[in-house]
């Protein structure tokens, strides 16, 4: 009796537990979307890139936590690289950028930097896989010829170009269905 009794509770915490936990993870990220969106909205209509791309980007990248650090150093919402950060900065001459943790900075200097890219390469695919995996991976895919998706060779990289994408087609198909 007793066994049911601790089967029961047991059950209960864990249904309870599923039906919480989803909630307070999205409610974090709604929180931190809602705290950077400003700077993101702001970026874009500056550089003239895809709200929705940046939005997919800054989601896949670090769910929008403008505090976070990868292992390799990448940093906030955008997770720049410092030496990515640096580029970006001294290519563009770009004047009172210099706090990589500052969320609108981060946000600014990864737009710039996805413009770049994009202006580059011409492609949505080819920029992410690049913002991926570097610049350098990429340009030598790309000695085998045109580089598609499902052709990327490093599996984070296909994987986060797949998200990326996937999470910018629904947002654009949500805007053109409103």
């Amino acid at each position: 009796m007793k066994l049911k009794k601790v089967i029961k509770t047991i059950i209960v915490i864990i249904s309870a537990f599923v039906l919480v936990a989803p909630i307070l993870f999205y409610g974090k990220i709604y929180k931190n979307y809602n705290s950077v969106k400003g700077y993101i909205f702001a970026s874009c209509e500056k550089y003239e890139v895809s709200k929705n791309l940046v939005i997919s980007v800054a989601y896949v990248e670090s769910k929008f936590d403008s505090k976070v650090v990868s292992k390799k150093g990448a940093t906030g919402v955008m997770q720049i690289m410092p030496s990515t950060f640096n580029f970006v900065v001294e290519k563009y001459a770009i004047v009172g950028l210099n706090d990589i943790c500052n969320a609108k900075t981060n946000i600014e200097v990864g737009v710039v930097y996805l413009k770049y890219l994009l202006i580059k390469y011409n492609s949505e695919v080819i920029a992410l896989a690049s913002y991926n995996a570097g610049e350098g991976n990429v340009c030598k895919w790309l000695e085998n010829g045109e580089l598609k998706v499902e052709k990327i060779p490093f599996k984070e990289t296909y994987n986060y170009v797949k998200r990326v994408m996937k999470i910018k087609t629904y947002l654009d198909r949500k805007v053109a269905n409103s």
